[in-house]
């Protein structure tokens, strides 16, 4: 950050796919009523509410055709001939939850037990190979099982970390991913209108489930699961994209279709909205995975630790000496424990963020691709 006080300038300070094969129905019953999180969600509990309906499948259909139009009826070369022959699939598992929501307010009262489904995909992390999905998928479940692409048998899971106000979560399976791939992460946020393809269990069938879309905004924003879980947060790094995101959709990898390489996982809908879905990206996820590996649990979201206020009246920006081109945001207050105490004060004007110039209105302008990218931060 570079911070003005008065008129002076401060220093900076940093504070692959295998044949397919059709797995069985074994489970909940009837794909077609699965029950659903939240509108807000995609995770399948939580609510009375049911859906039901089927996804469309034209790519593939299109892809089967073209595949068998000789005779033949390779299902390796009709998935190849819709372009996801890149896509590590094997990798993406199916979750099963059951449980109940306790009440705070009333912690006698248990409420009725629902079961759900979700999806998740193998990960390294360190020398371990565990699950990666979303907090809403396995918040609250007393047991928890996951089944392979293609295999009917559910293992047994345990959670071993969670990160509510991130909504990602890692699972241990005893003896159940020996022969899961692991997916691999792209480090680098994906490039806008990019083409990406989100990988799951969603509701409308039992087999996995492929869709299509771009890369549509990369935000900053407050993620749903910790606001219906009470859990306080700042805005974190989002990615929008309209591929479809359904119940049972969340936890799944997000791949890159150039790639093959994890961009995301997926998280959440907006409801009354078409074609908006939300990925959490990759380099928030790695940050998570980090921290496991480090320290074997989630220690949170870091904080700069002072609050500001916008300046955007032209008077103020020249009583505080700022220039007619000069934008920034006046510190308040500092928290006295805080990473930036002692380098910033009351009174400080925030002009830069790791050499990323502060709008008057508290959001950093940067370039992600050469696509420049307006961000919302709270301090």
């Amino acid at each position: 950050m570079s911070a003005l006080r008065g008129t002076q300038l401060r220093h900076s300070i940093s504070p692959n796919l295998a044949t397919f094969q059709q797995a069985s129905s074994e489970g909940l019953g009837s794909a077609q009523n699965i029950a659903i999180v939240t509108a807000a969600t995609a995770g399948g509990k939580r609510s009375s509410s049911a859906m039901s309906g089927q996804f469309q499948a034209e790519p593939i259909r299109r892809g089967l055709a073209a595949a068998t139009a000789g005779g033949g009826t390779d299902t390796t070369m009709a998935w190849a001939a819709t372009g996801v022959e890149h896509l590590p699939t094997r990798s993406v598992l199916r979750i099963f939850g059951i449980g109940a929501e306790r009440s705070y307010a009333e912690p006698w009262k248990v409420l009725g037990q629902q079961e759900w489904t979700g999806s998740g995909f193998a990960i390294s992390v360190g020398k371990e190979k565990l699950v990666l999905t979303n907090a809403h998928v396995v918040d609250n479940a007393s047991l928890l099982r996951v089944s392979r692409h293609g295999e009917s048998k559910k293992h047994p899971a345990r959670l071993v970390c969670i990160a509510h106000d991130i909504d990602l979560a890692l699972l241990e399976v005893q003896g159940g991913l020996d022969q899961v791939p692991e997916a691999t992460f792209k480090e680098v946020l994906p490039k806008l209108y990019s083409e990406v393809k989100v990988v799951g269990f969603p509701q409308g069938g039992n087999t996995i489930c492929v869709t299509k879309g771009v890369v549509s905004r990369i935000d900053a924003q407050e993620y749903v699961h910790p606001l219906l879980k009470g859990v306080c947060t700042n805005k974190v790094l989002i990615v929008q994209i309209d591929a479809a995101i359904n119940p049972g959709n969340s936890g799944g990898p997000a791949f890159d279709a150039e790639s093959g390489m994890a961009i995301g996982v997926a998280s959440s809908g907006m409801p009354g909205s078409q074609n908006i879905g939300y990925i959490i990206p990759a380099s928030i996820a790695q940050n998570f995975l980090t921290s496991y590996a480090r320290s074997g649990c989630w220690r949170g979201l870091c904080e700069a630790g002072f609050q500001y206020r916008s300046l955007e009246n032209d008077a103020l920006r020249r009583f505080l000496g700022l220039g007619p081109e000069q934008t920034g945001v006046e510190v308040q207050s500092v928290a006295p424990k805080g990473a930036v105490a002692g380098k910033l004060k009351p009174g400080d004007v925030l002009l830069k963020v790791d050499s990323y110039e502060v709008s008057s209105e508290g959001t950093v302008s940067y370039e992600v691709h050469e696509e420049r990218v307006n961000l919302s931060l709270e301090f």
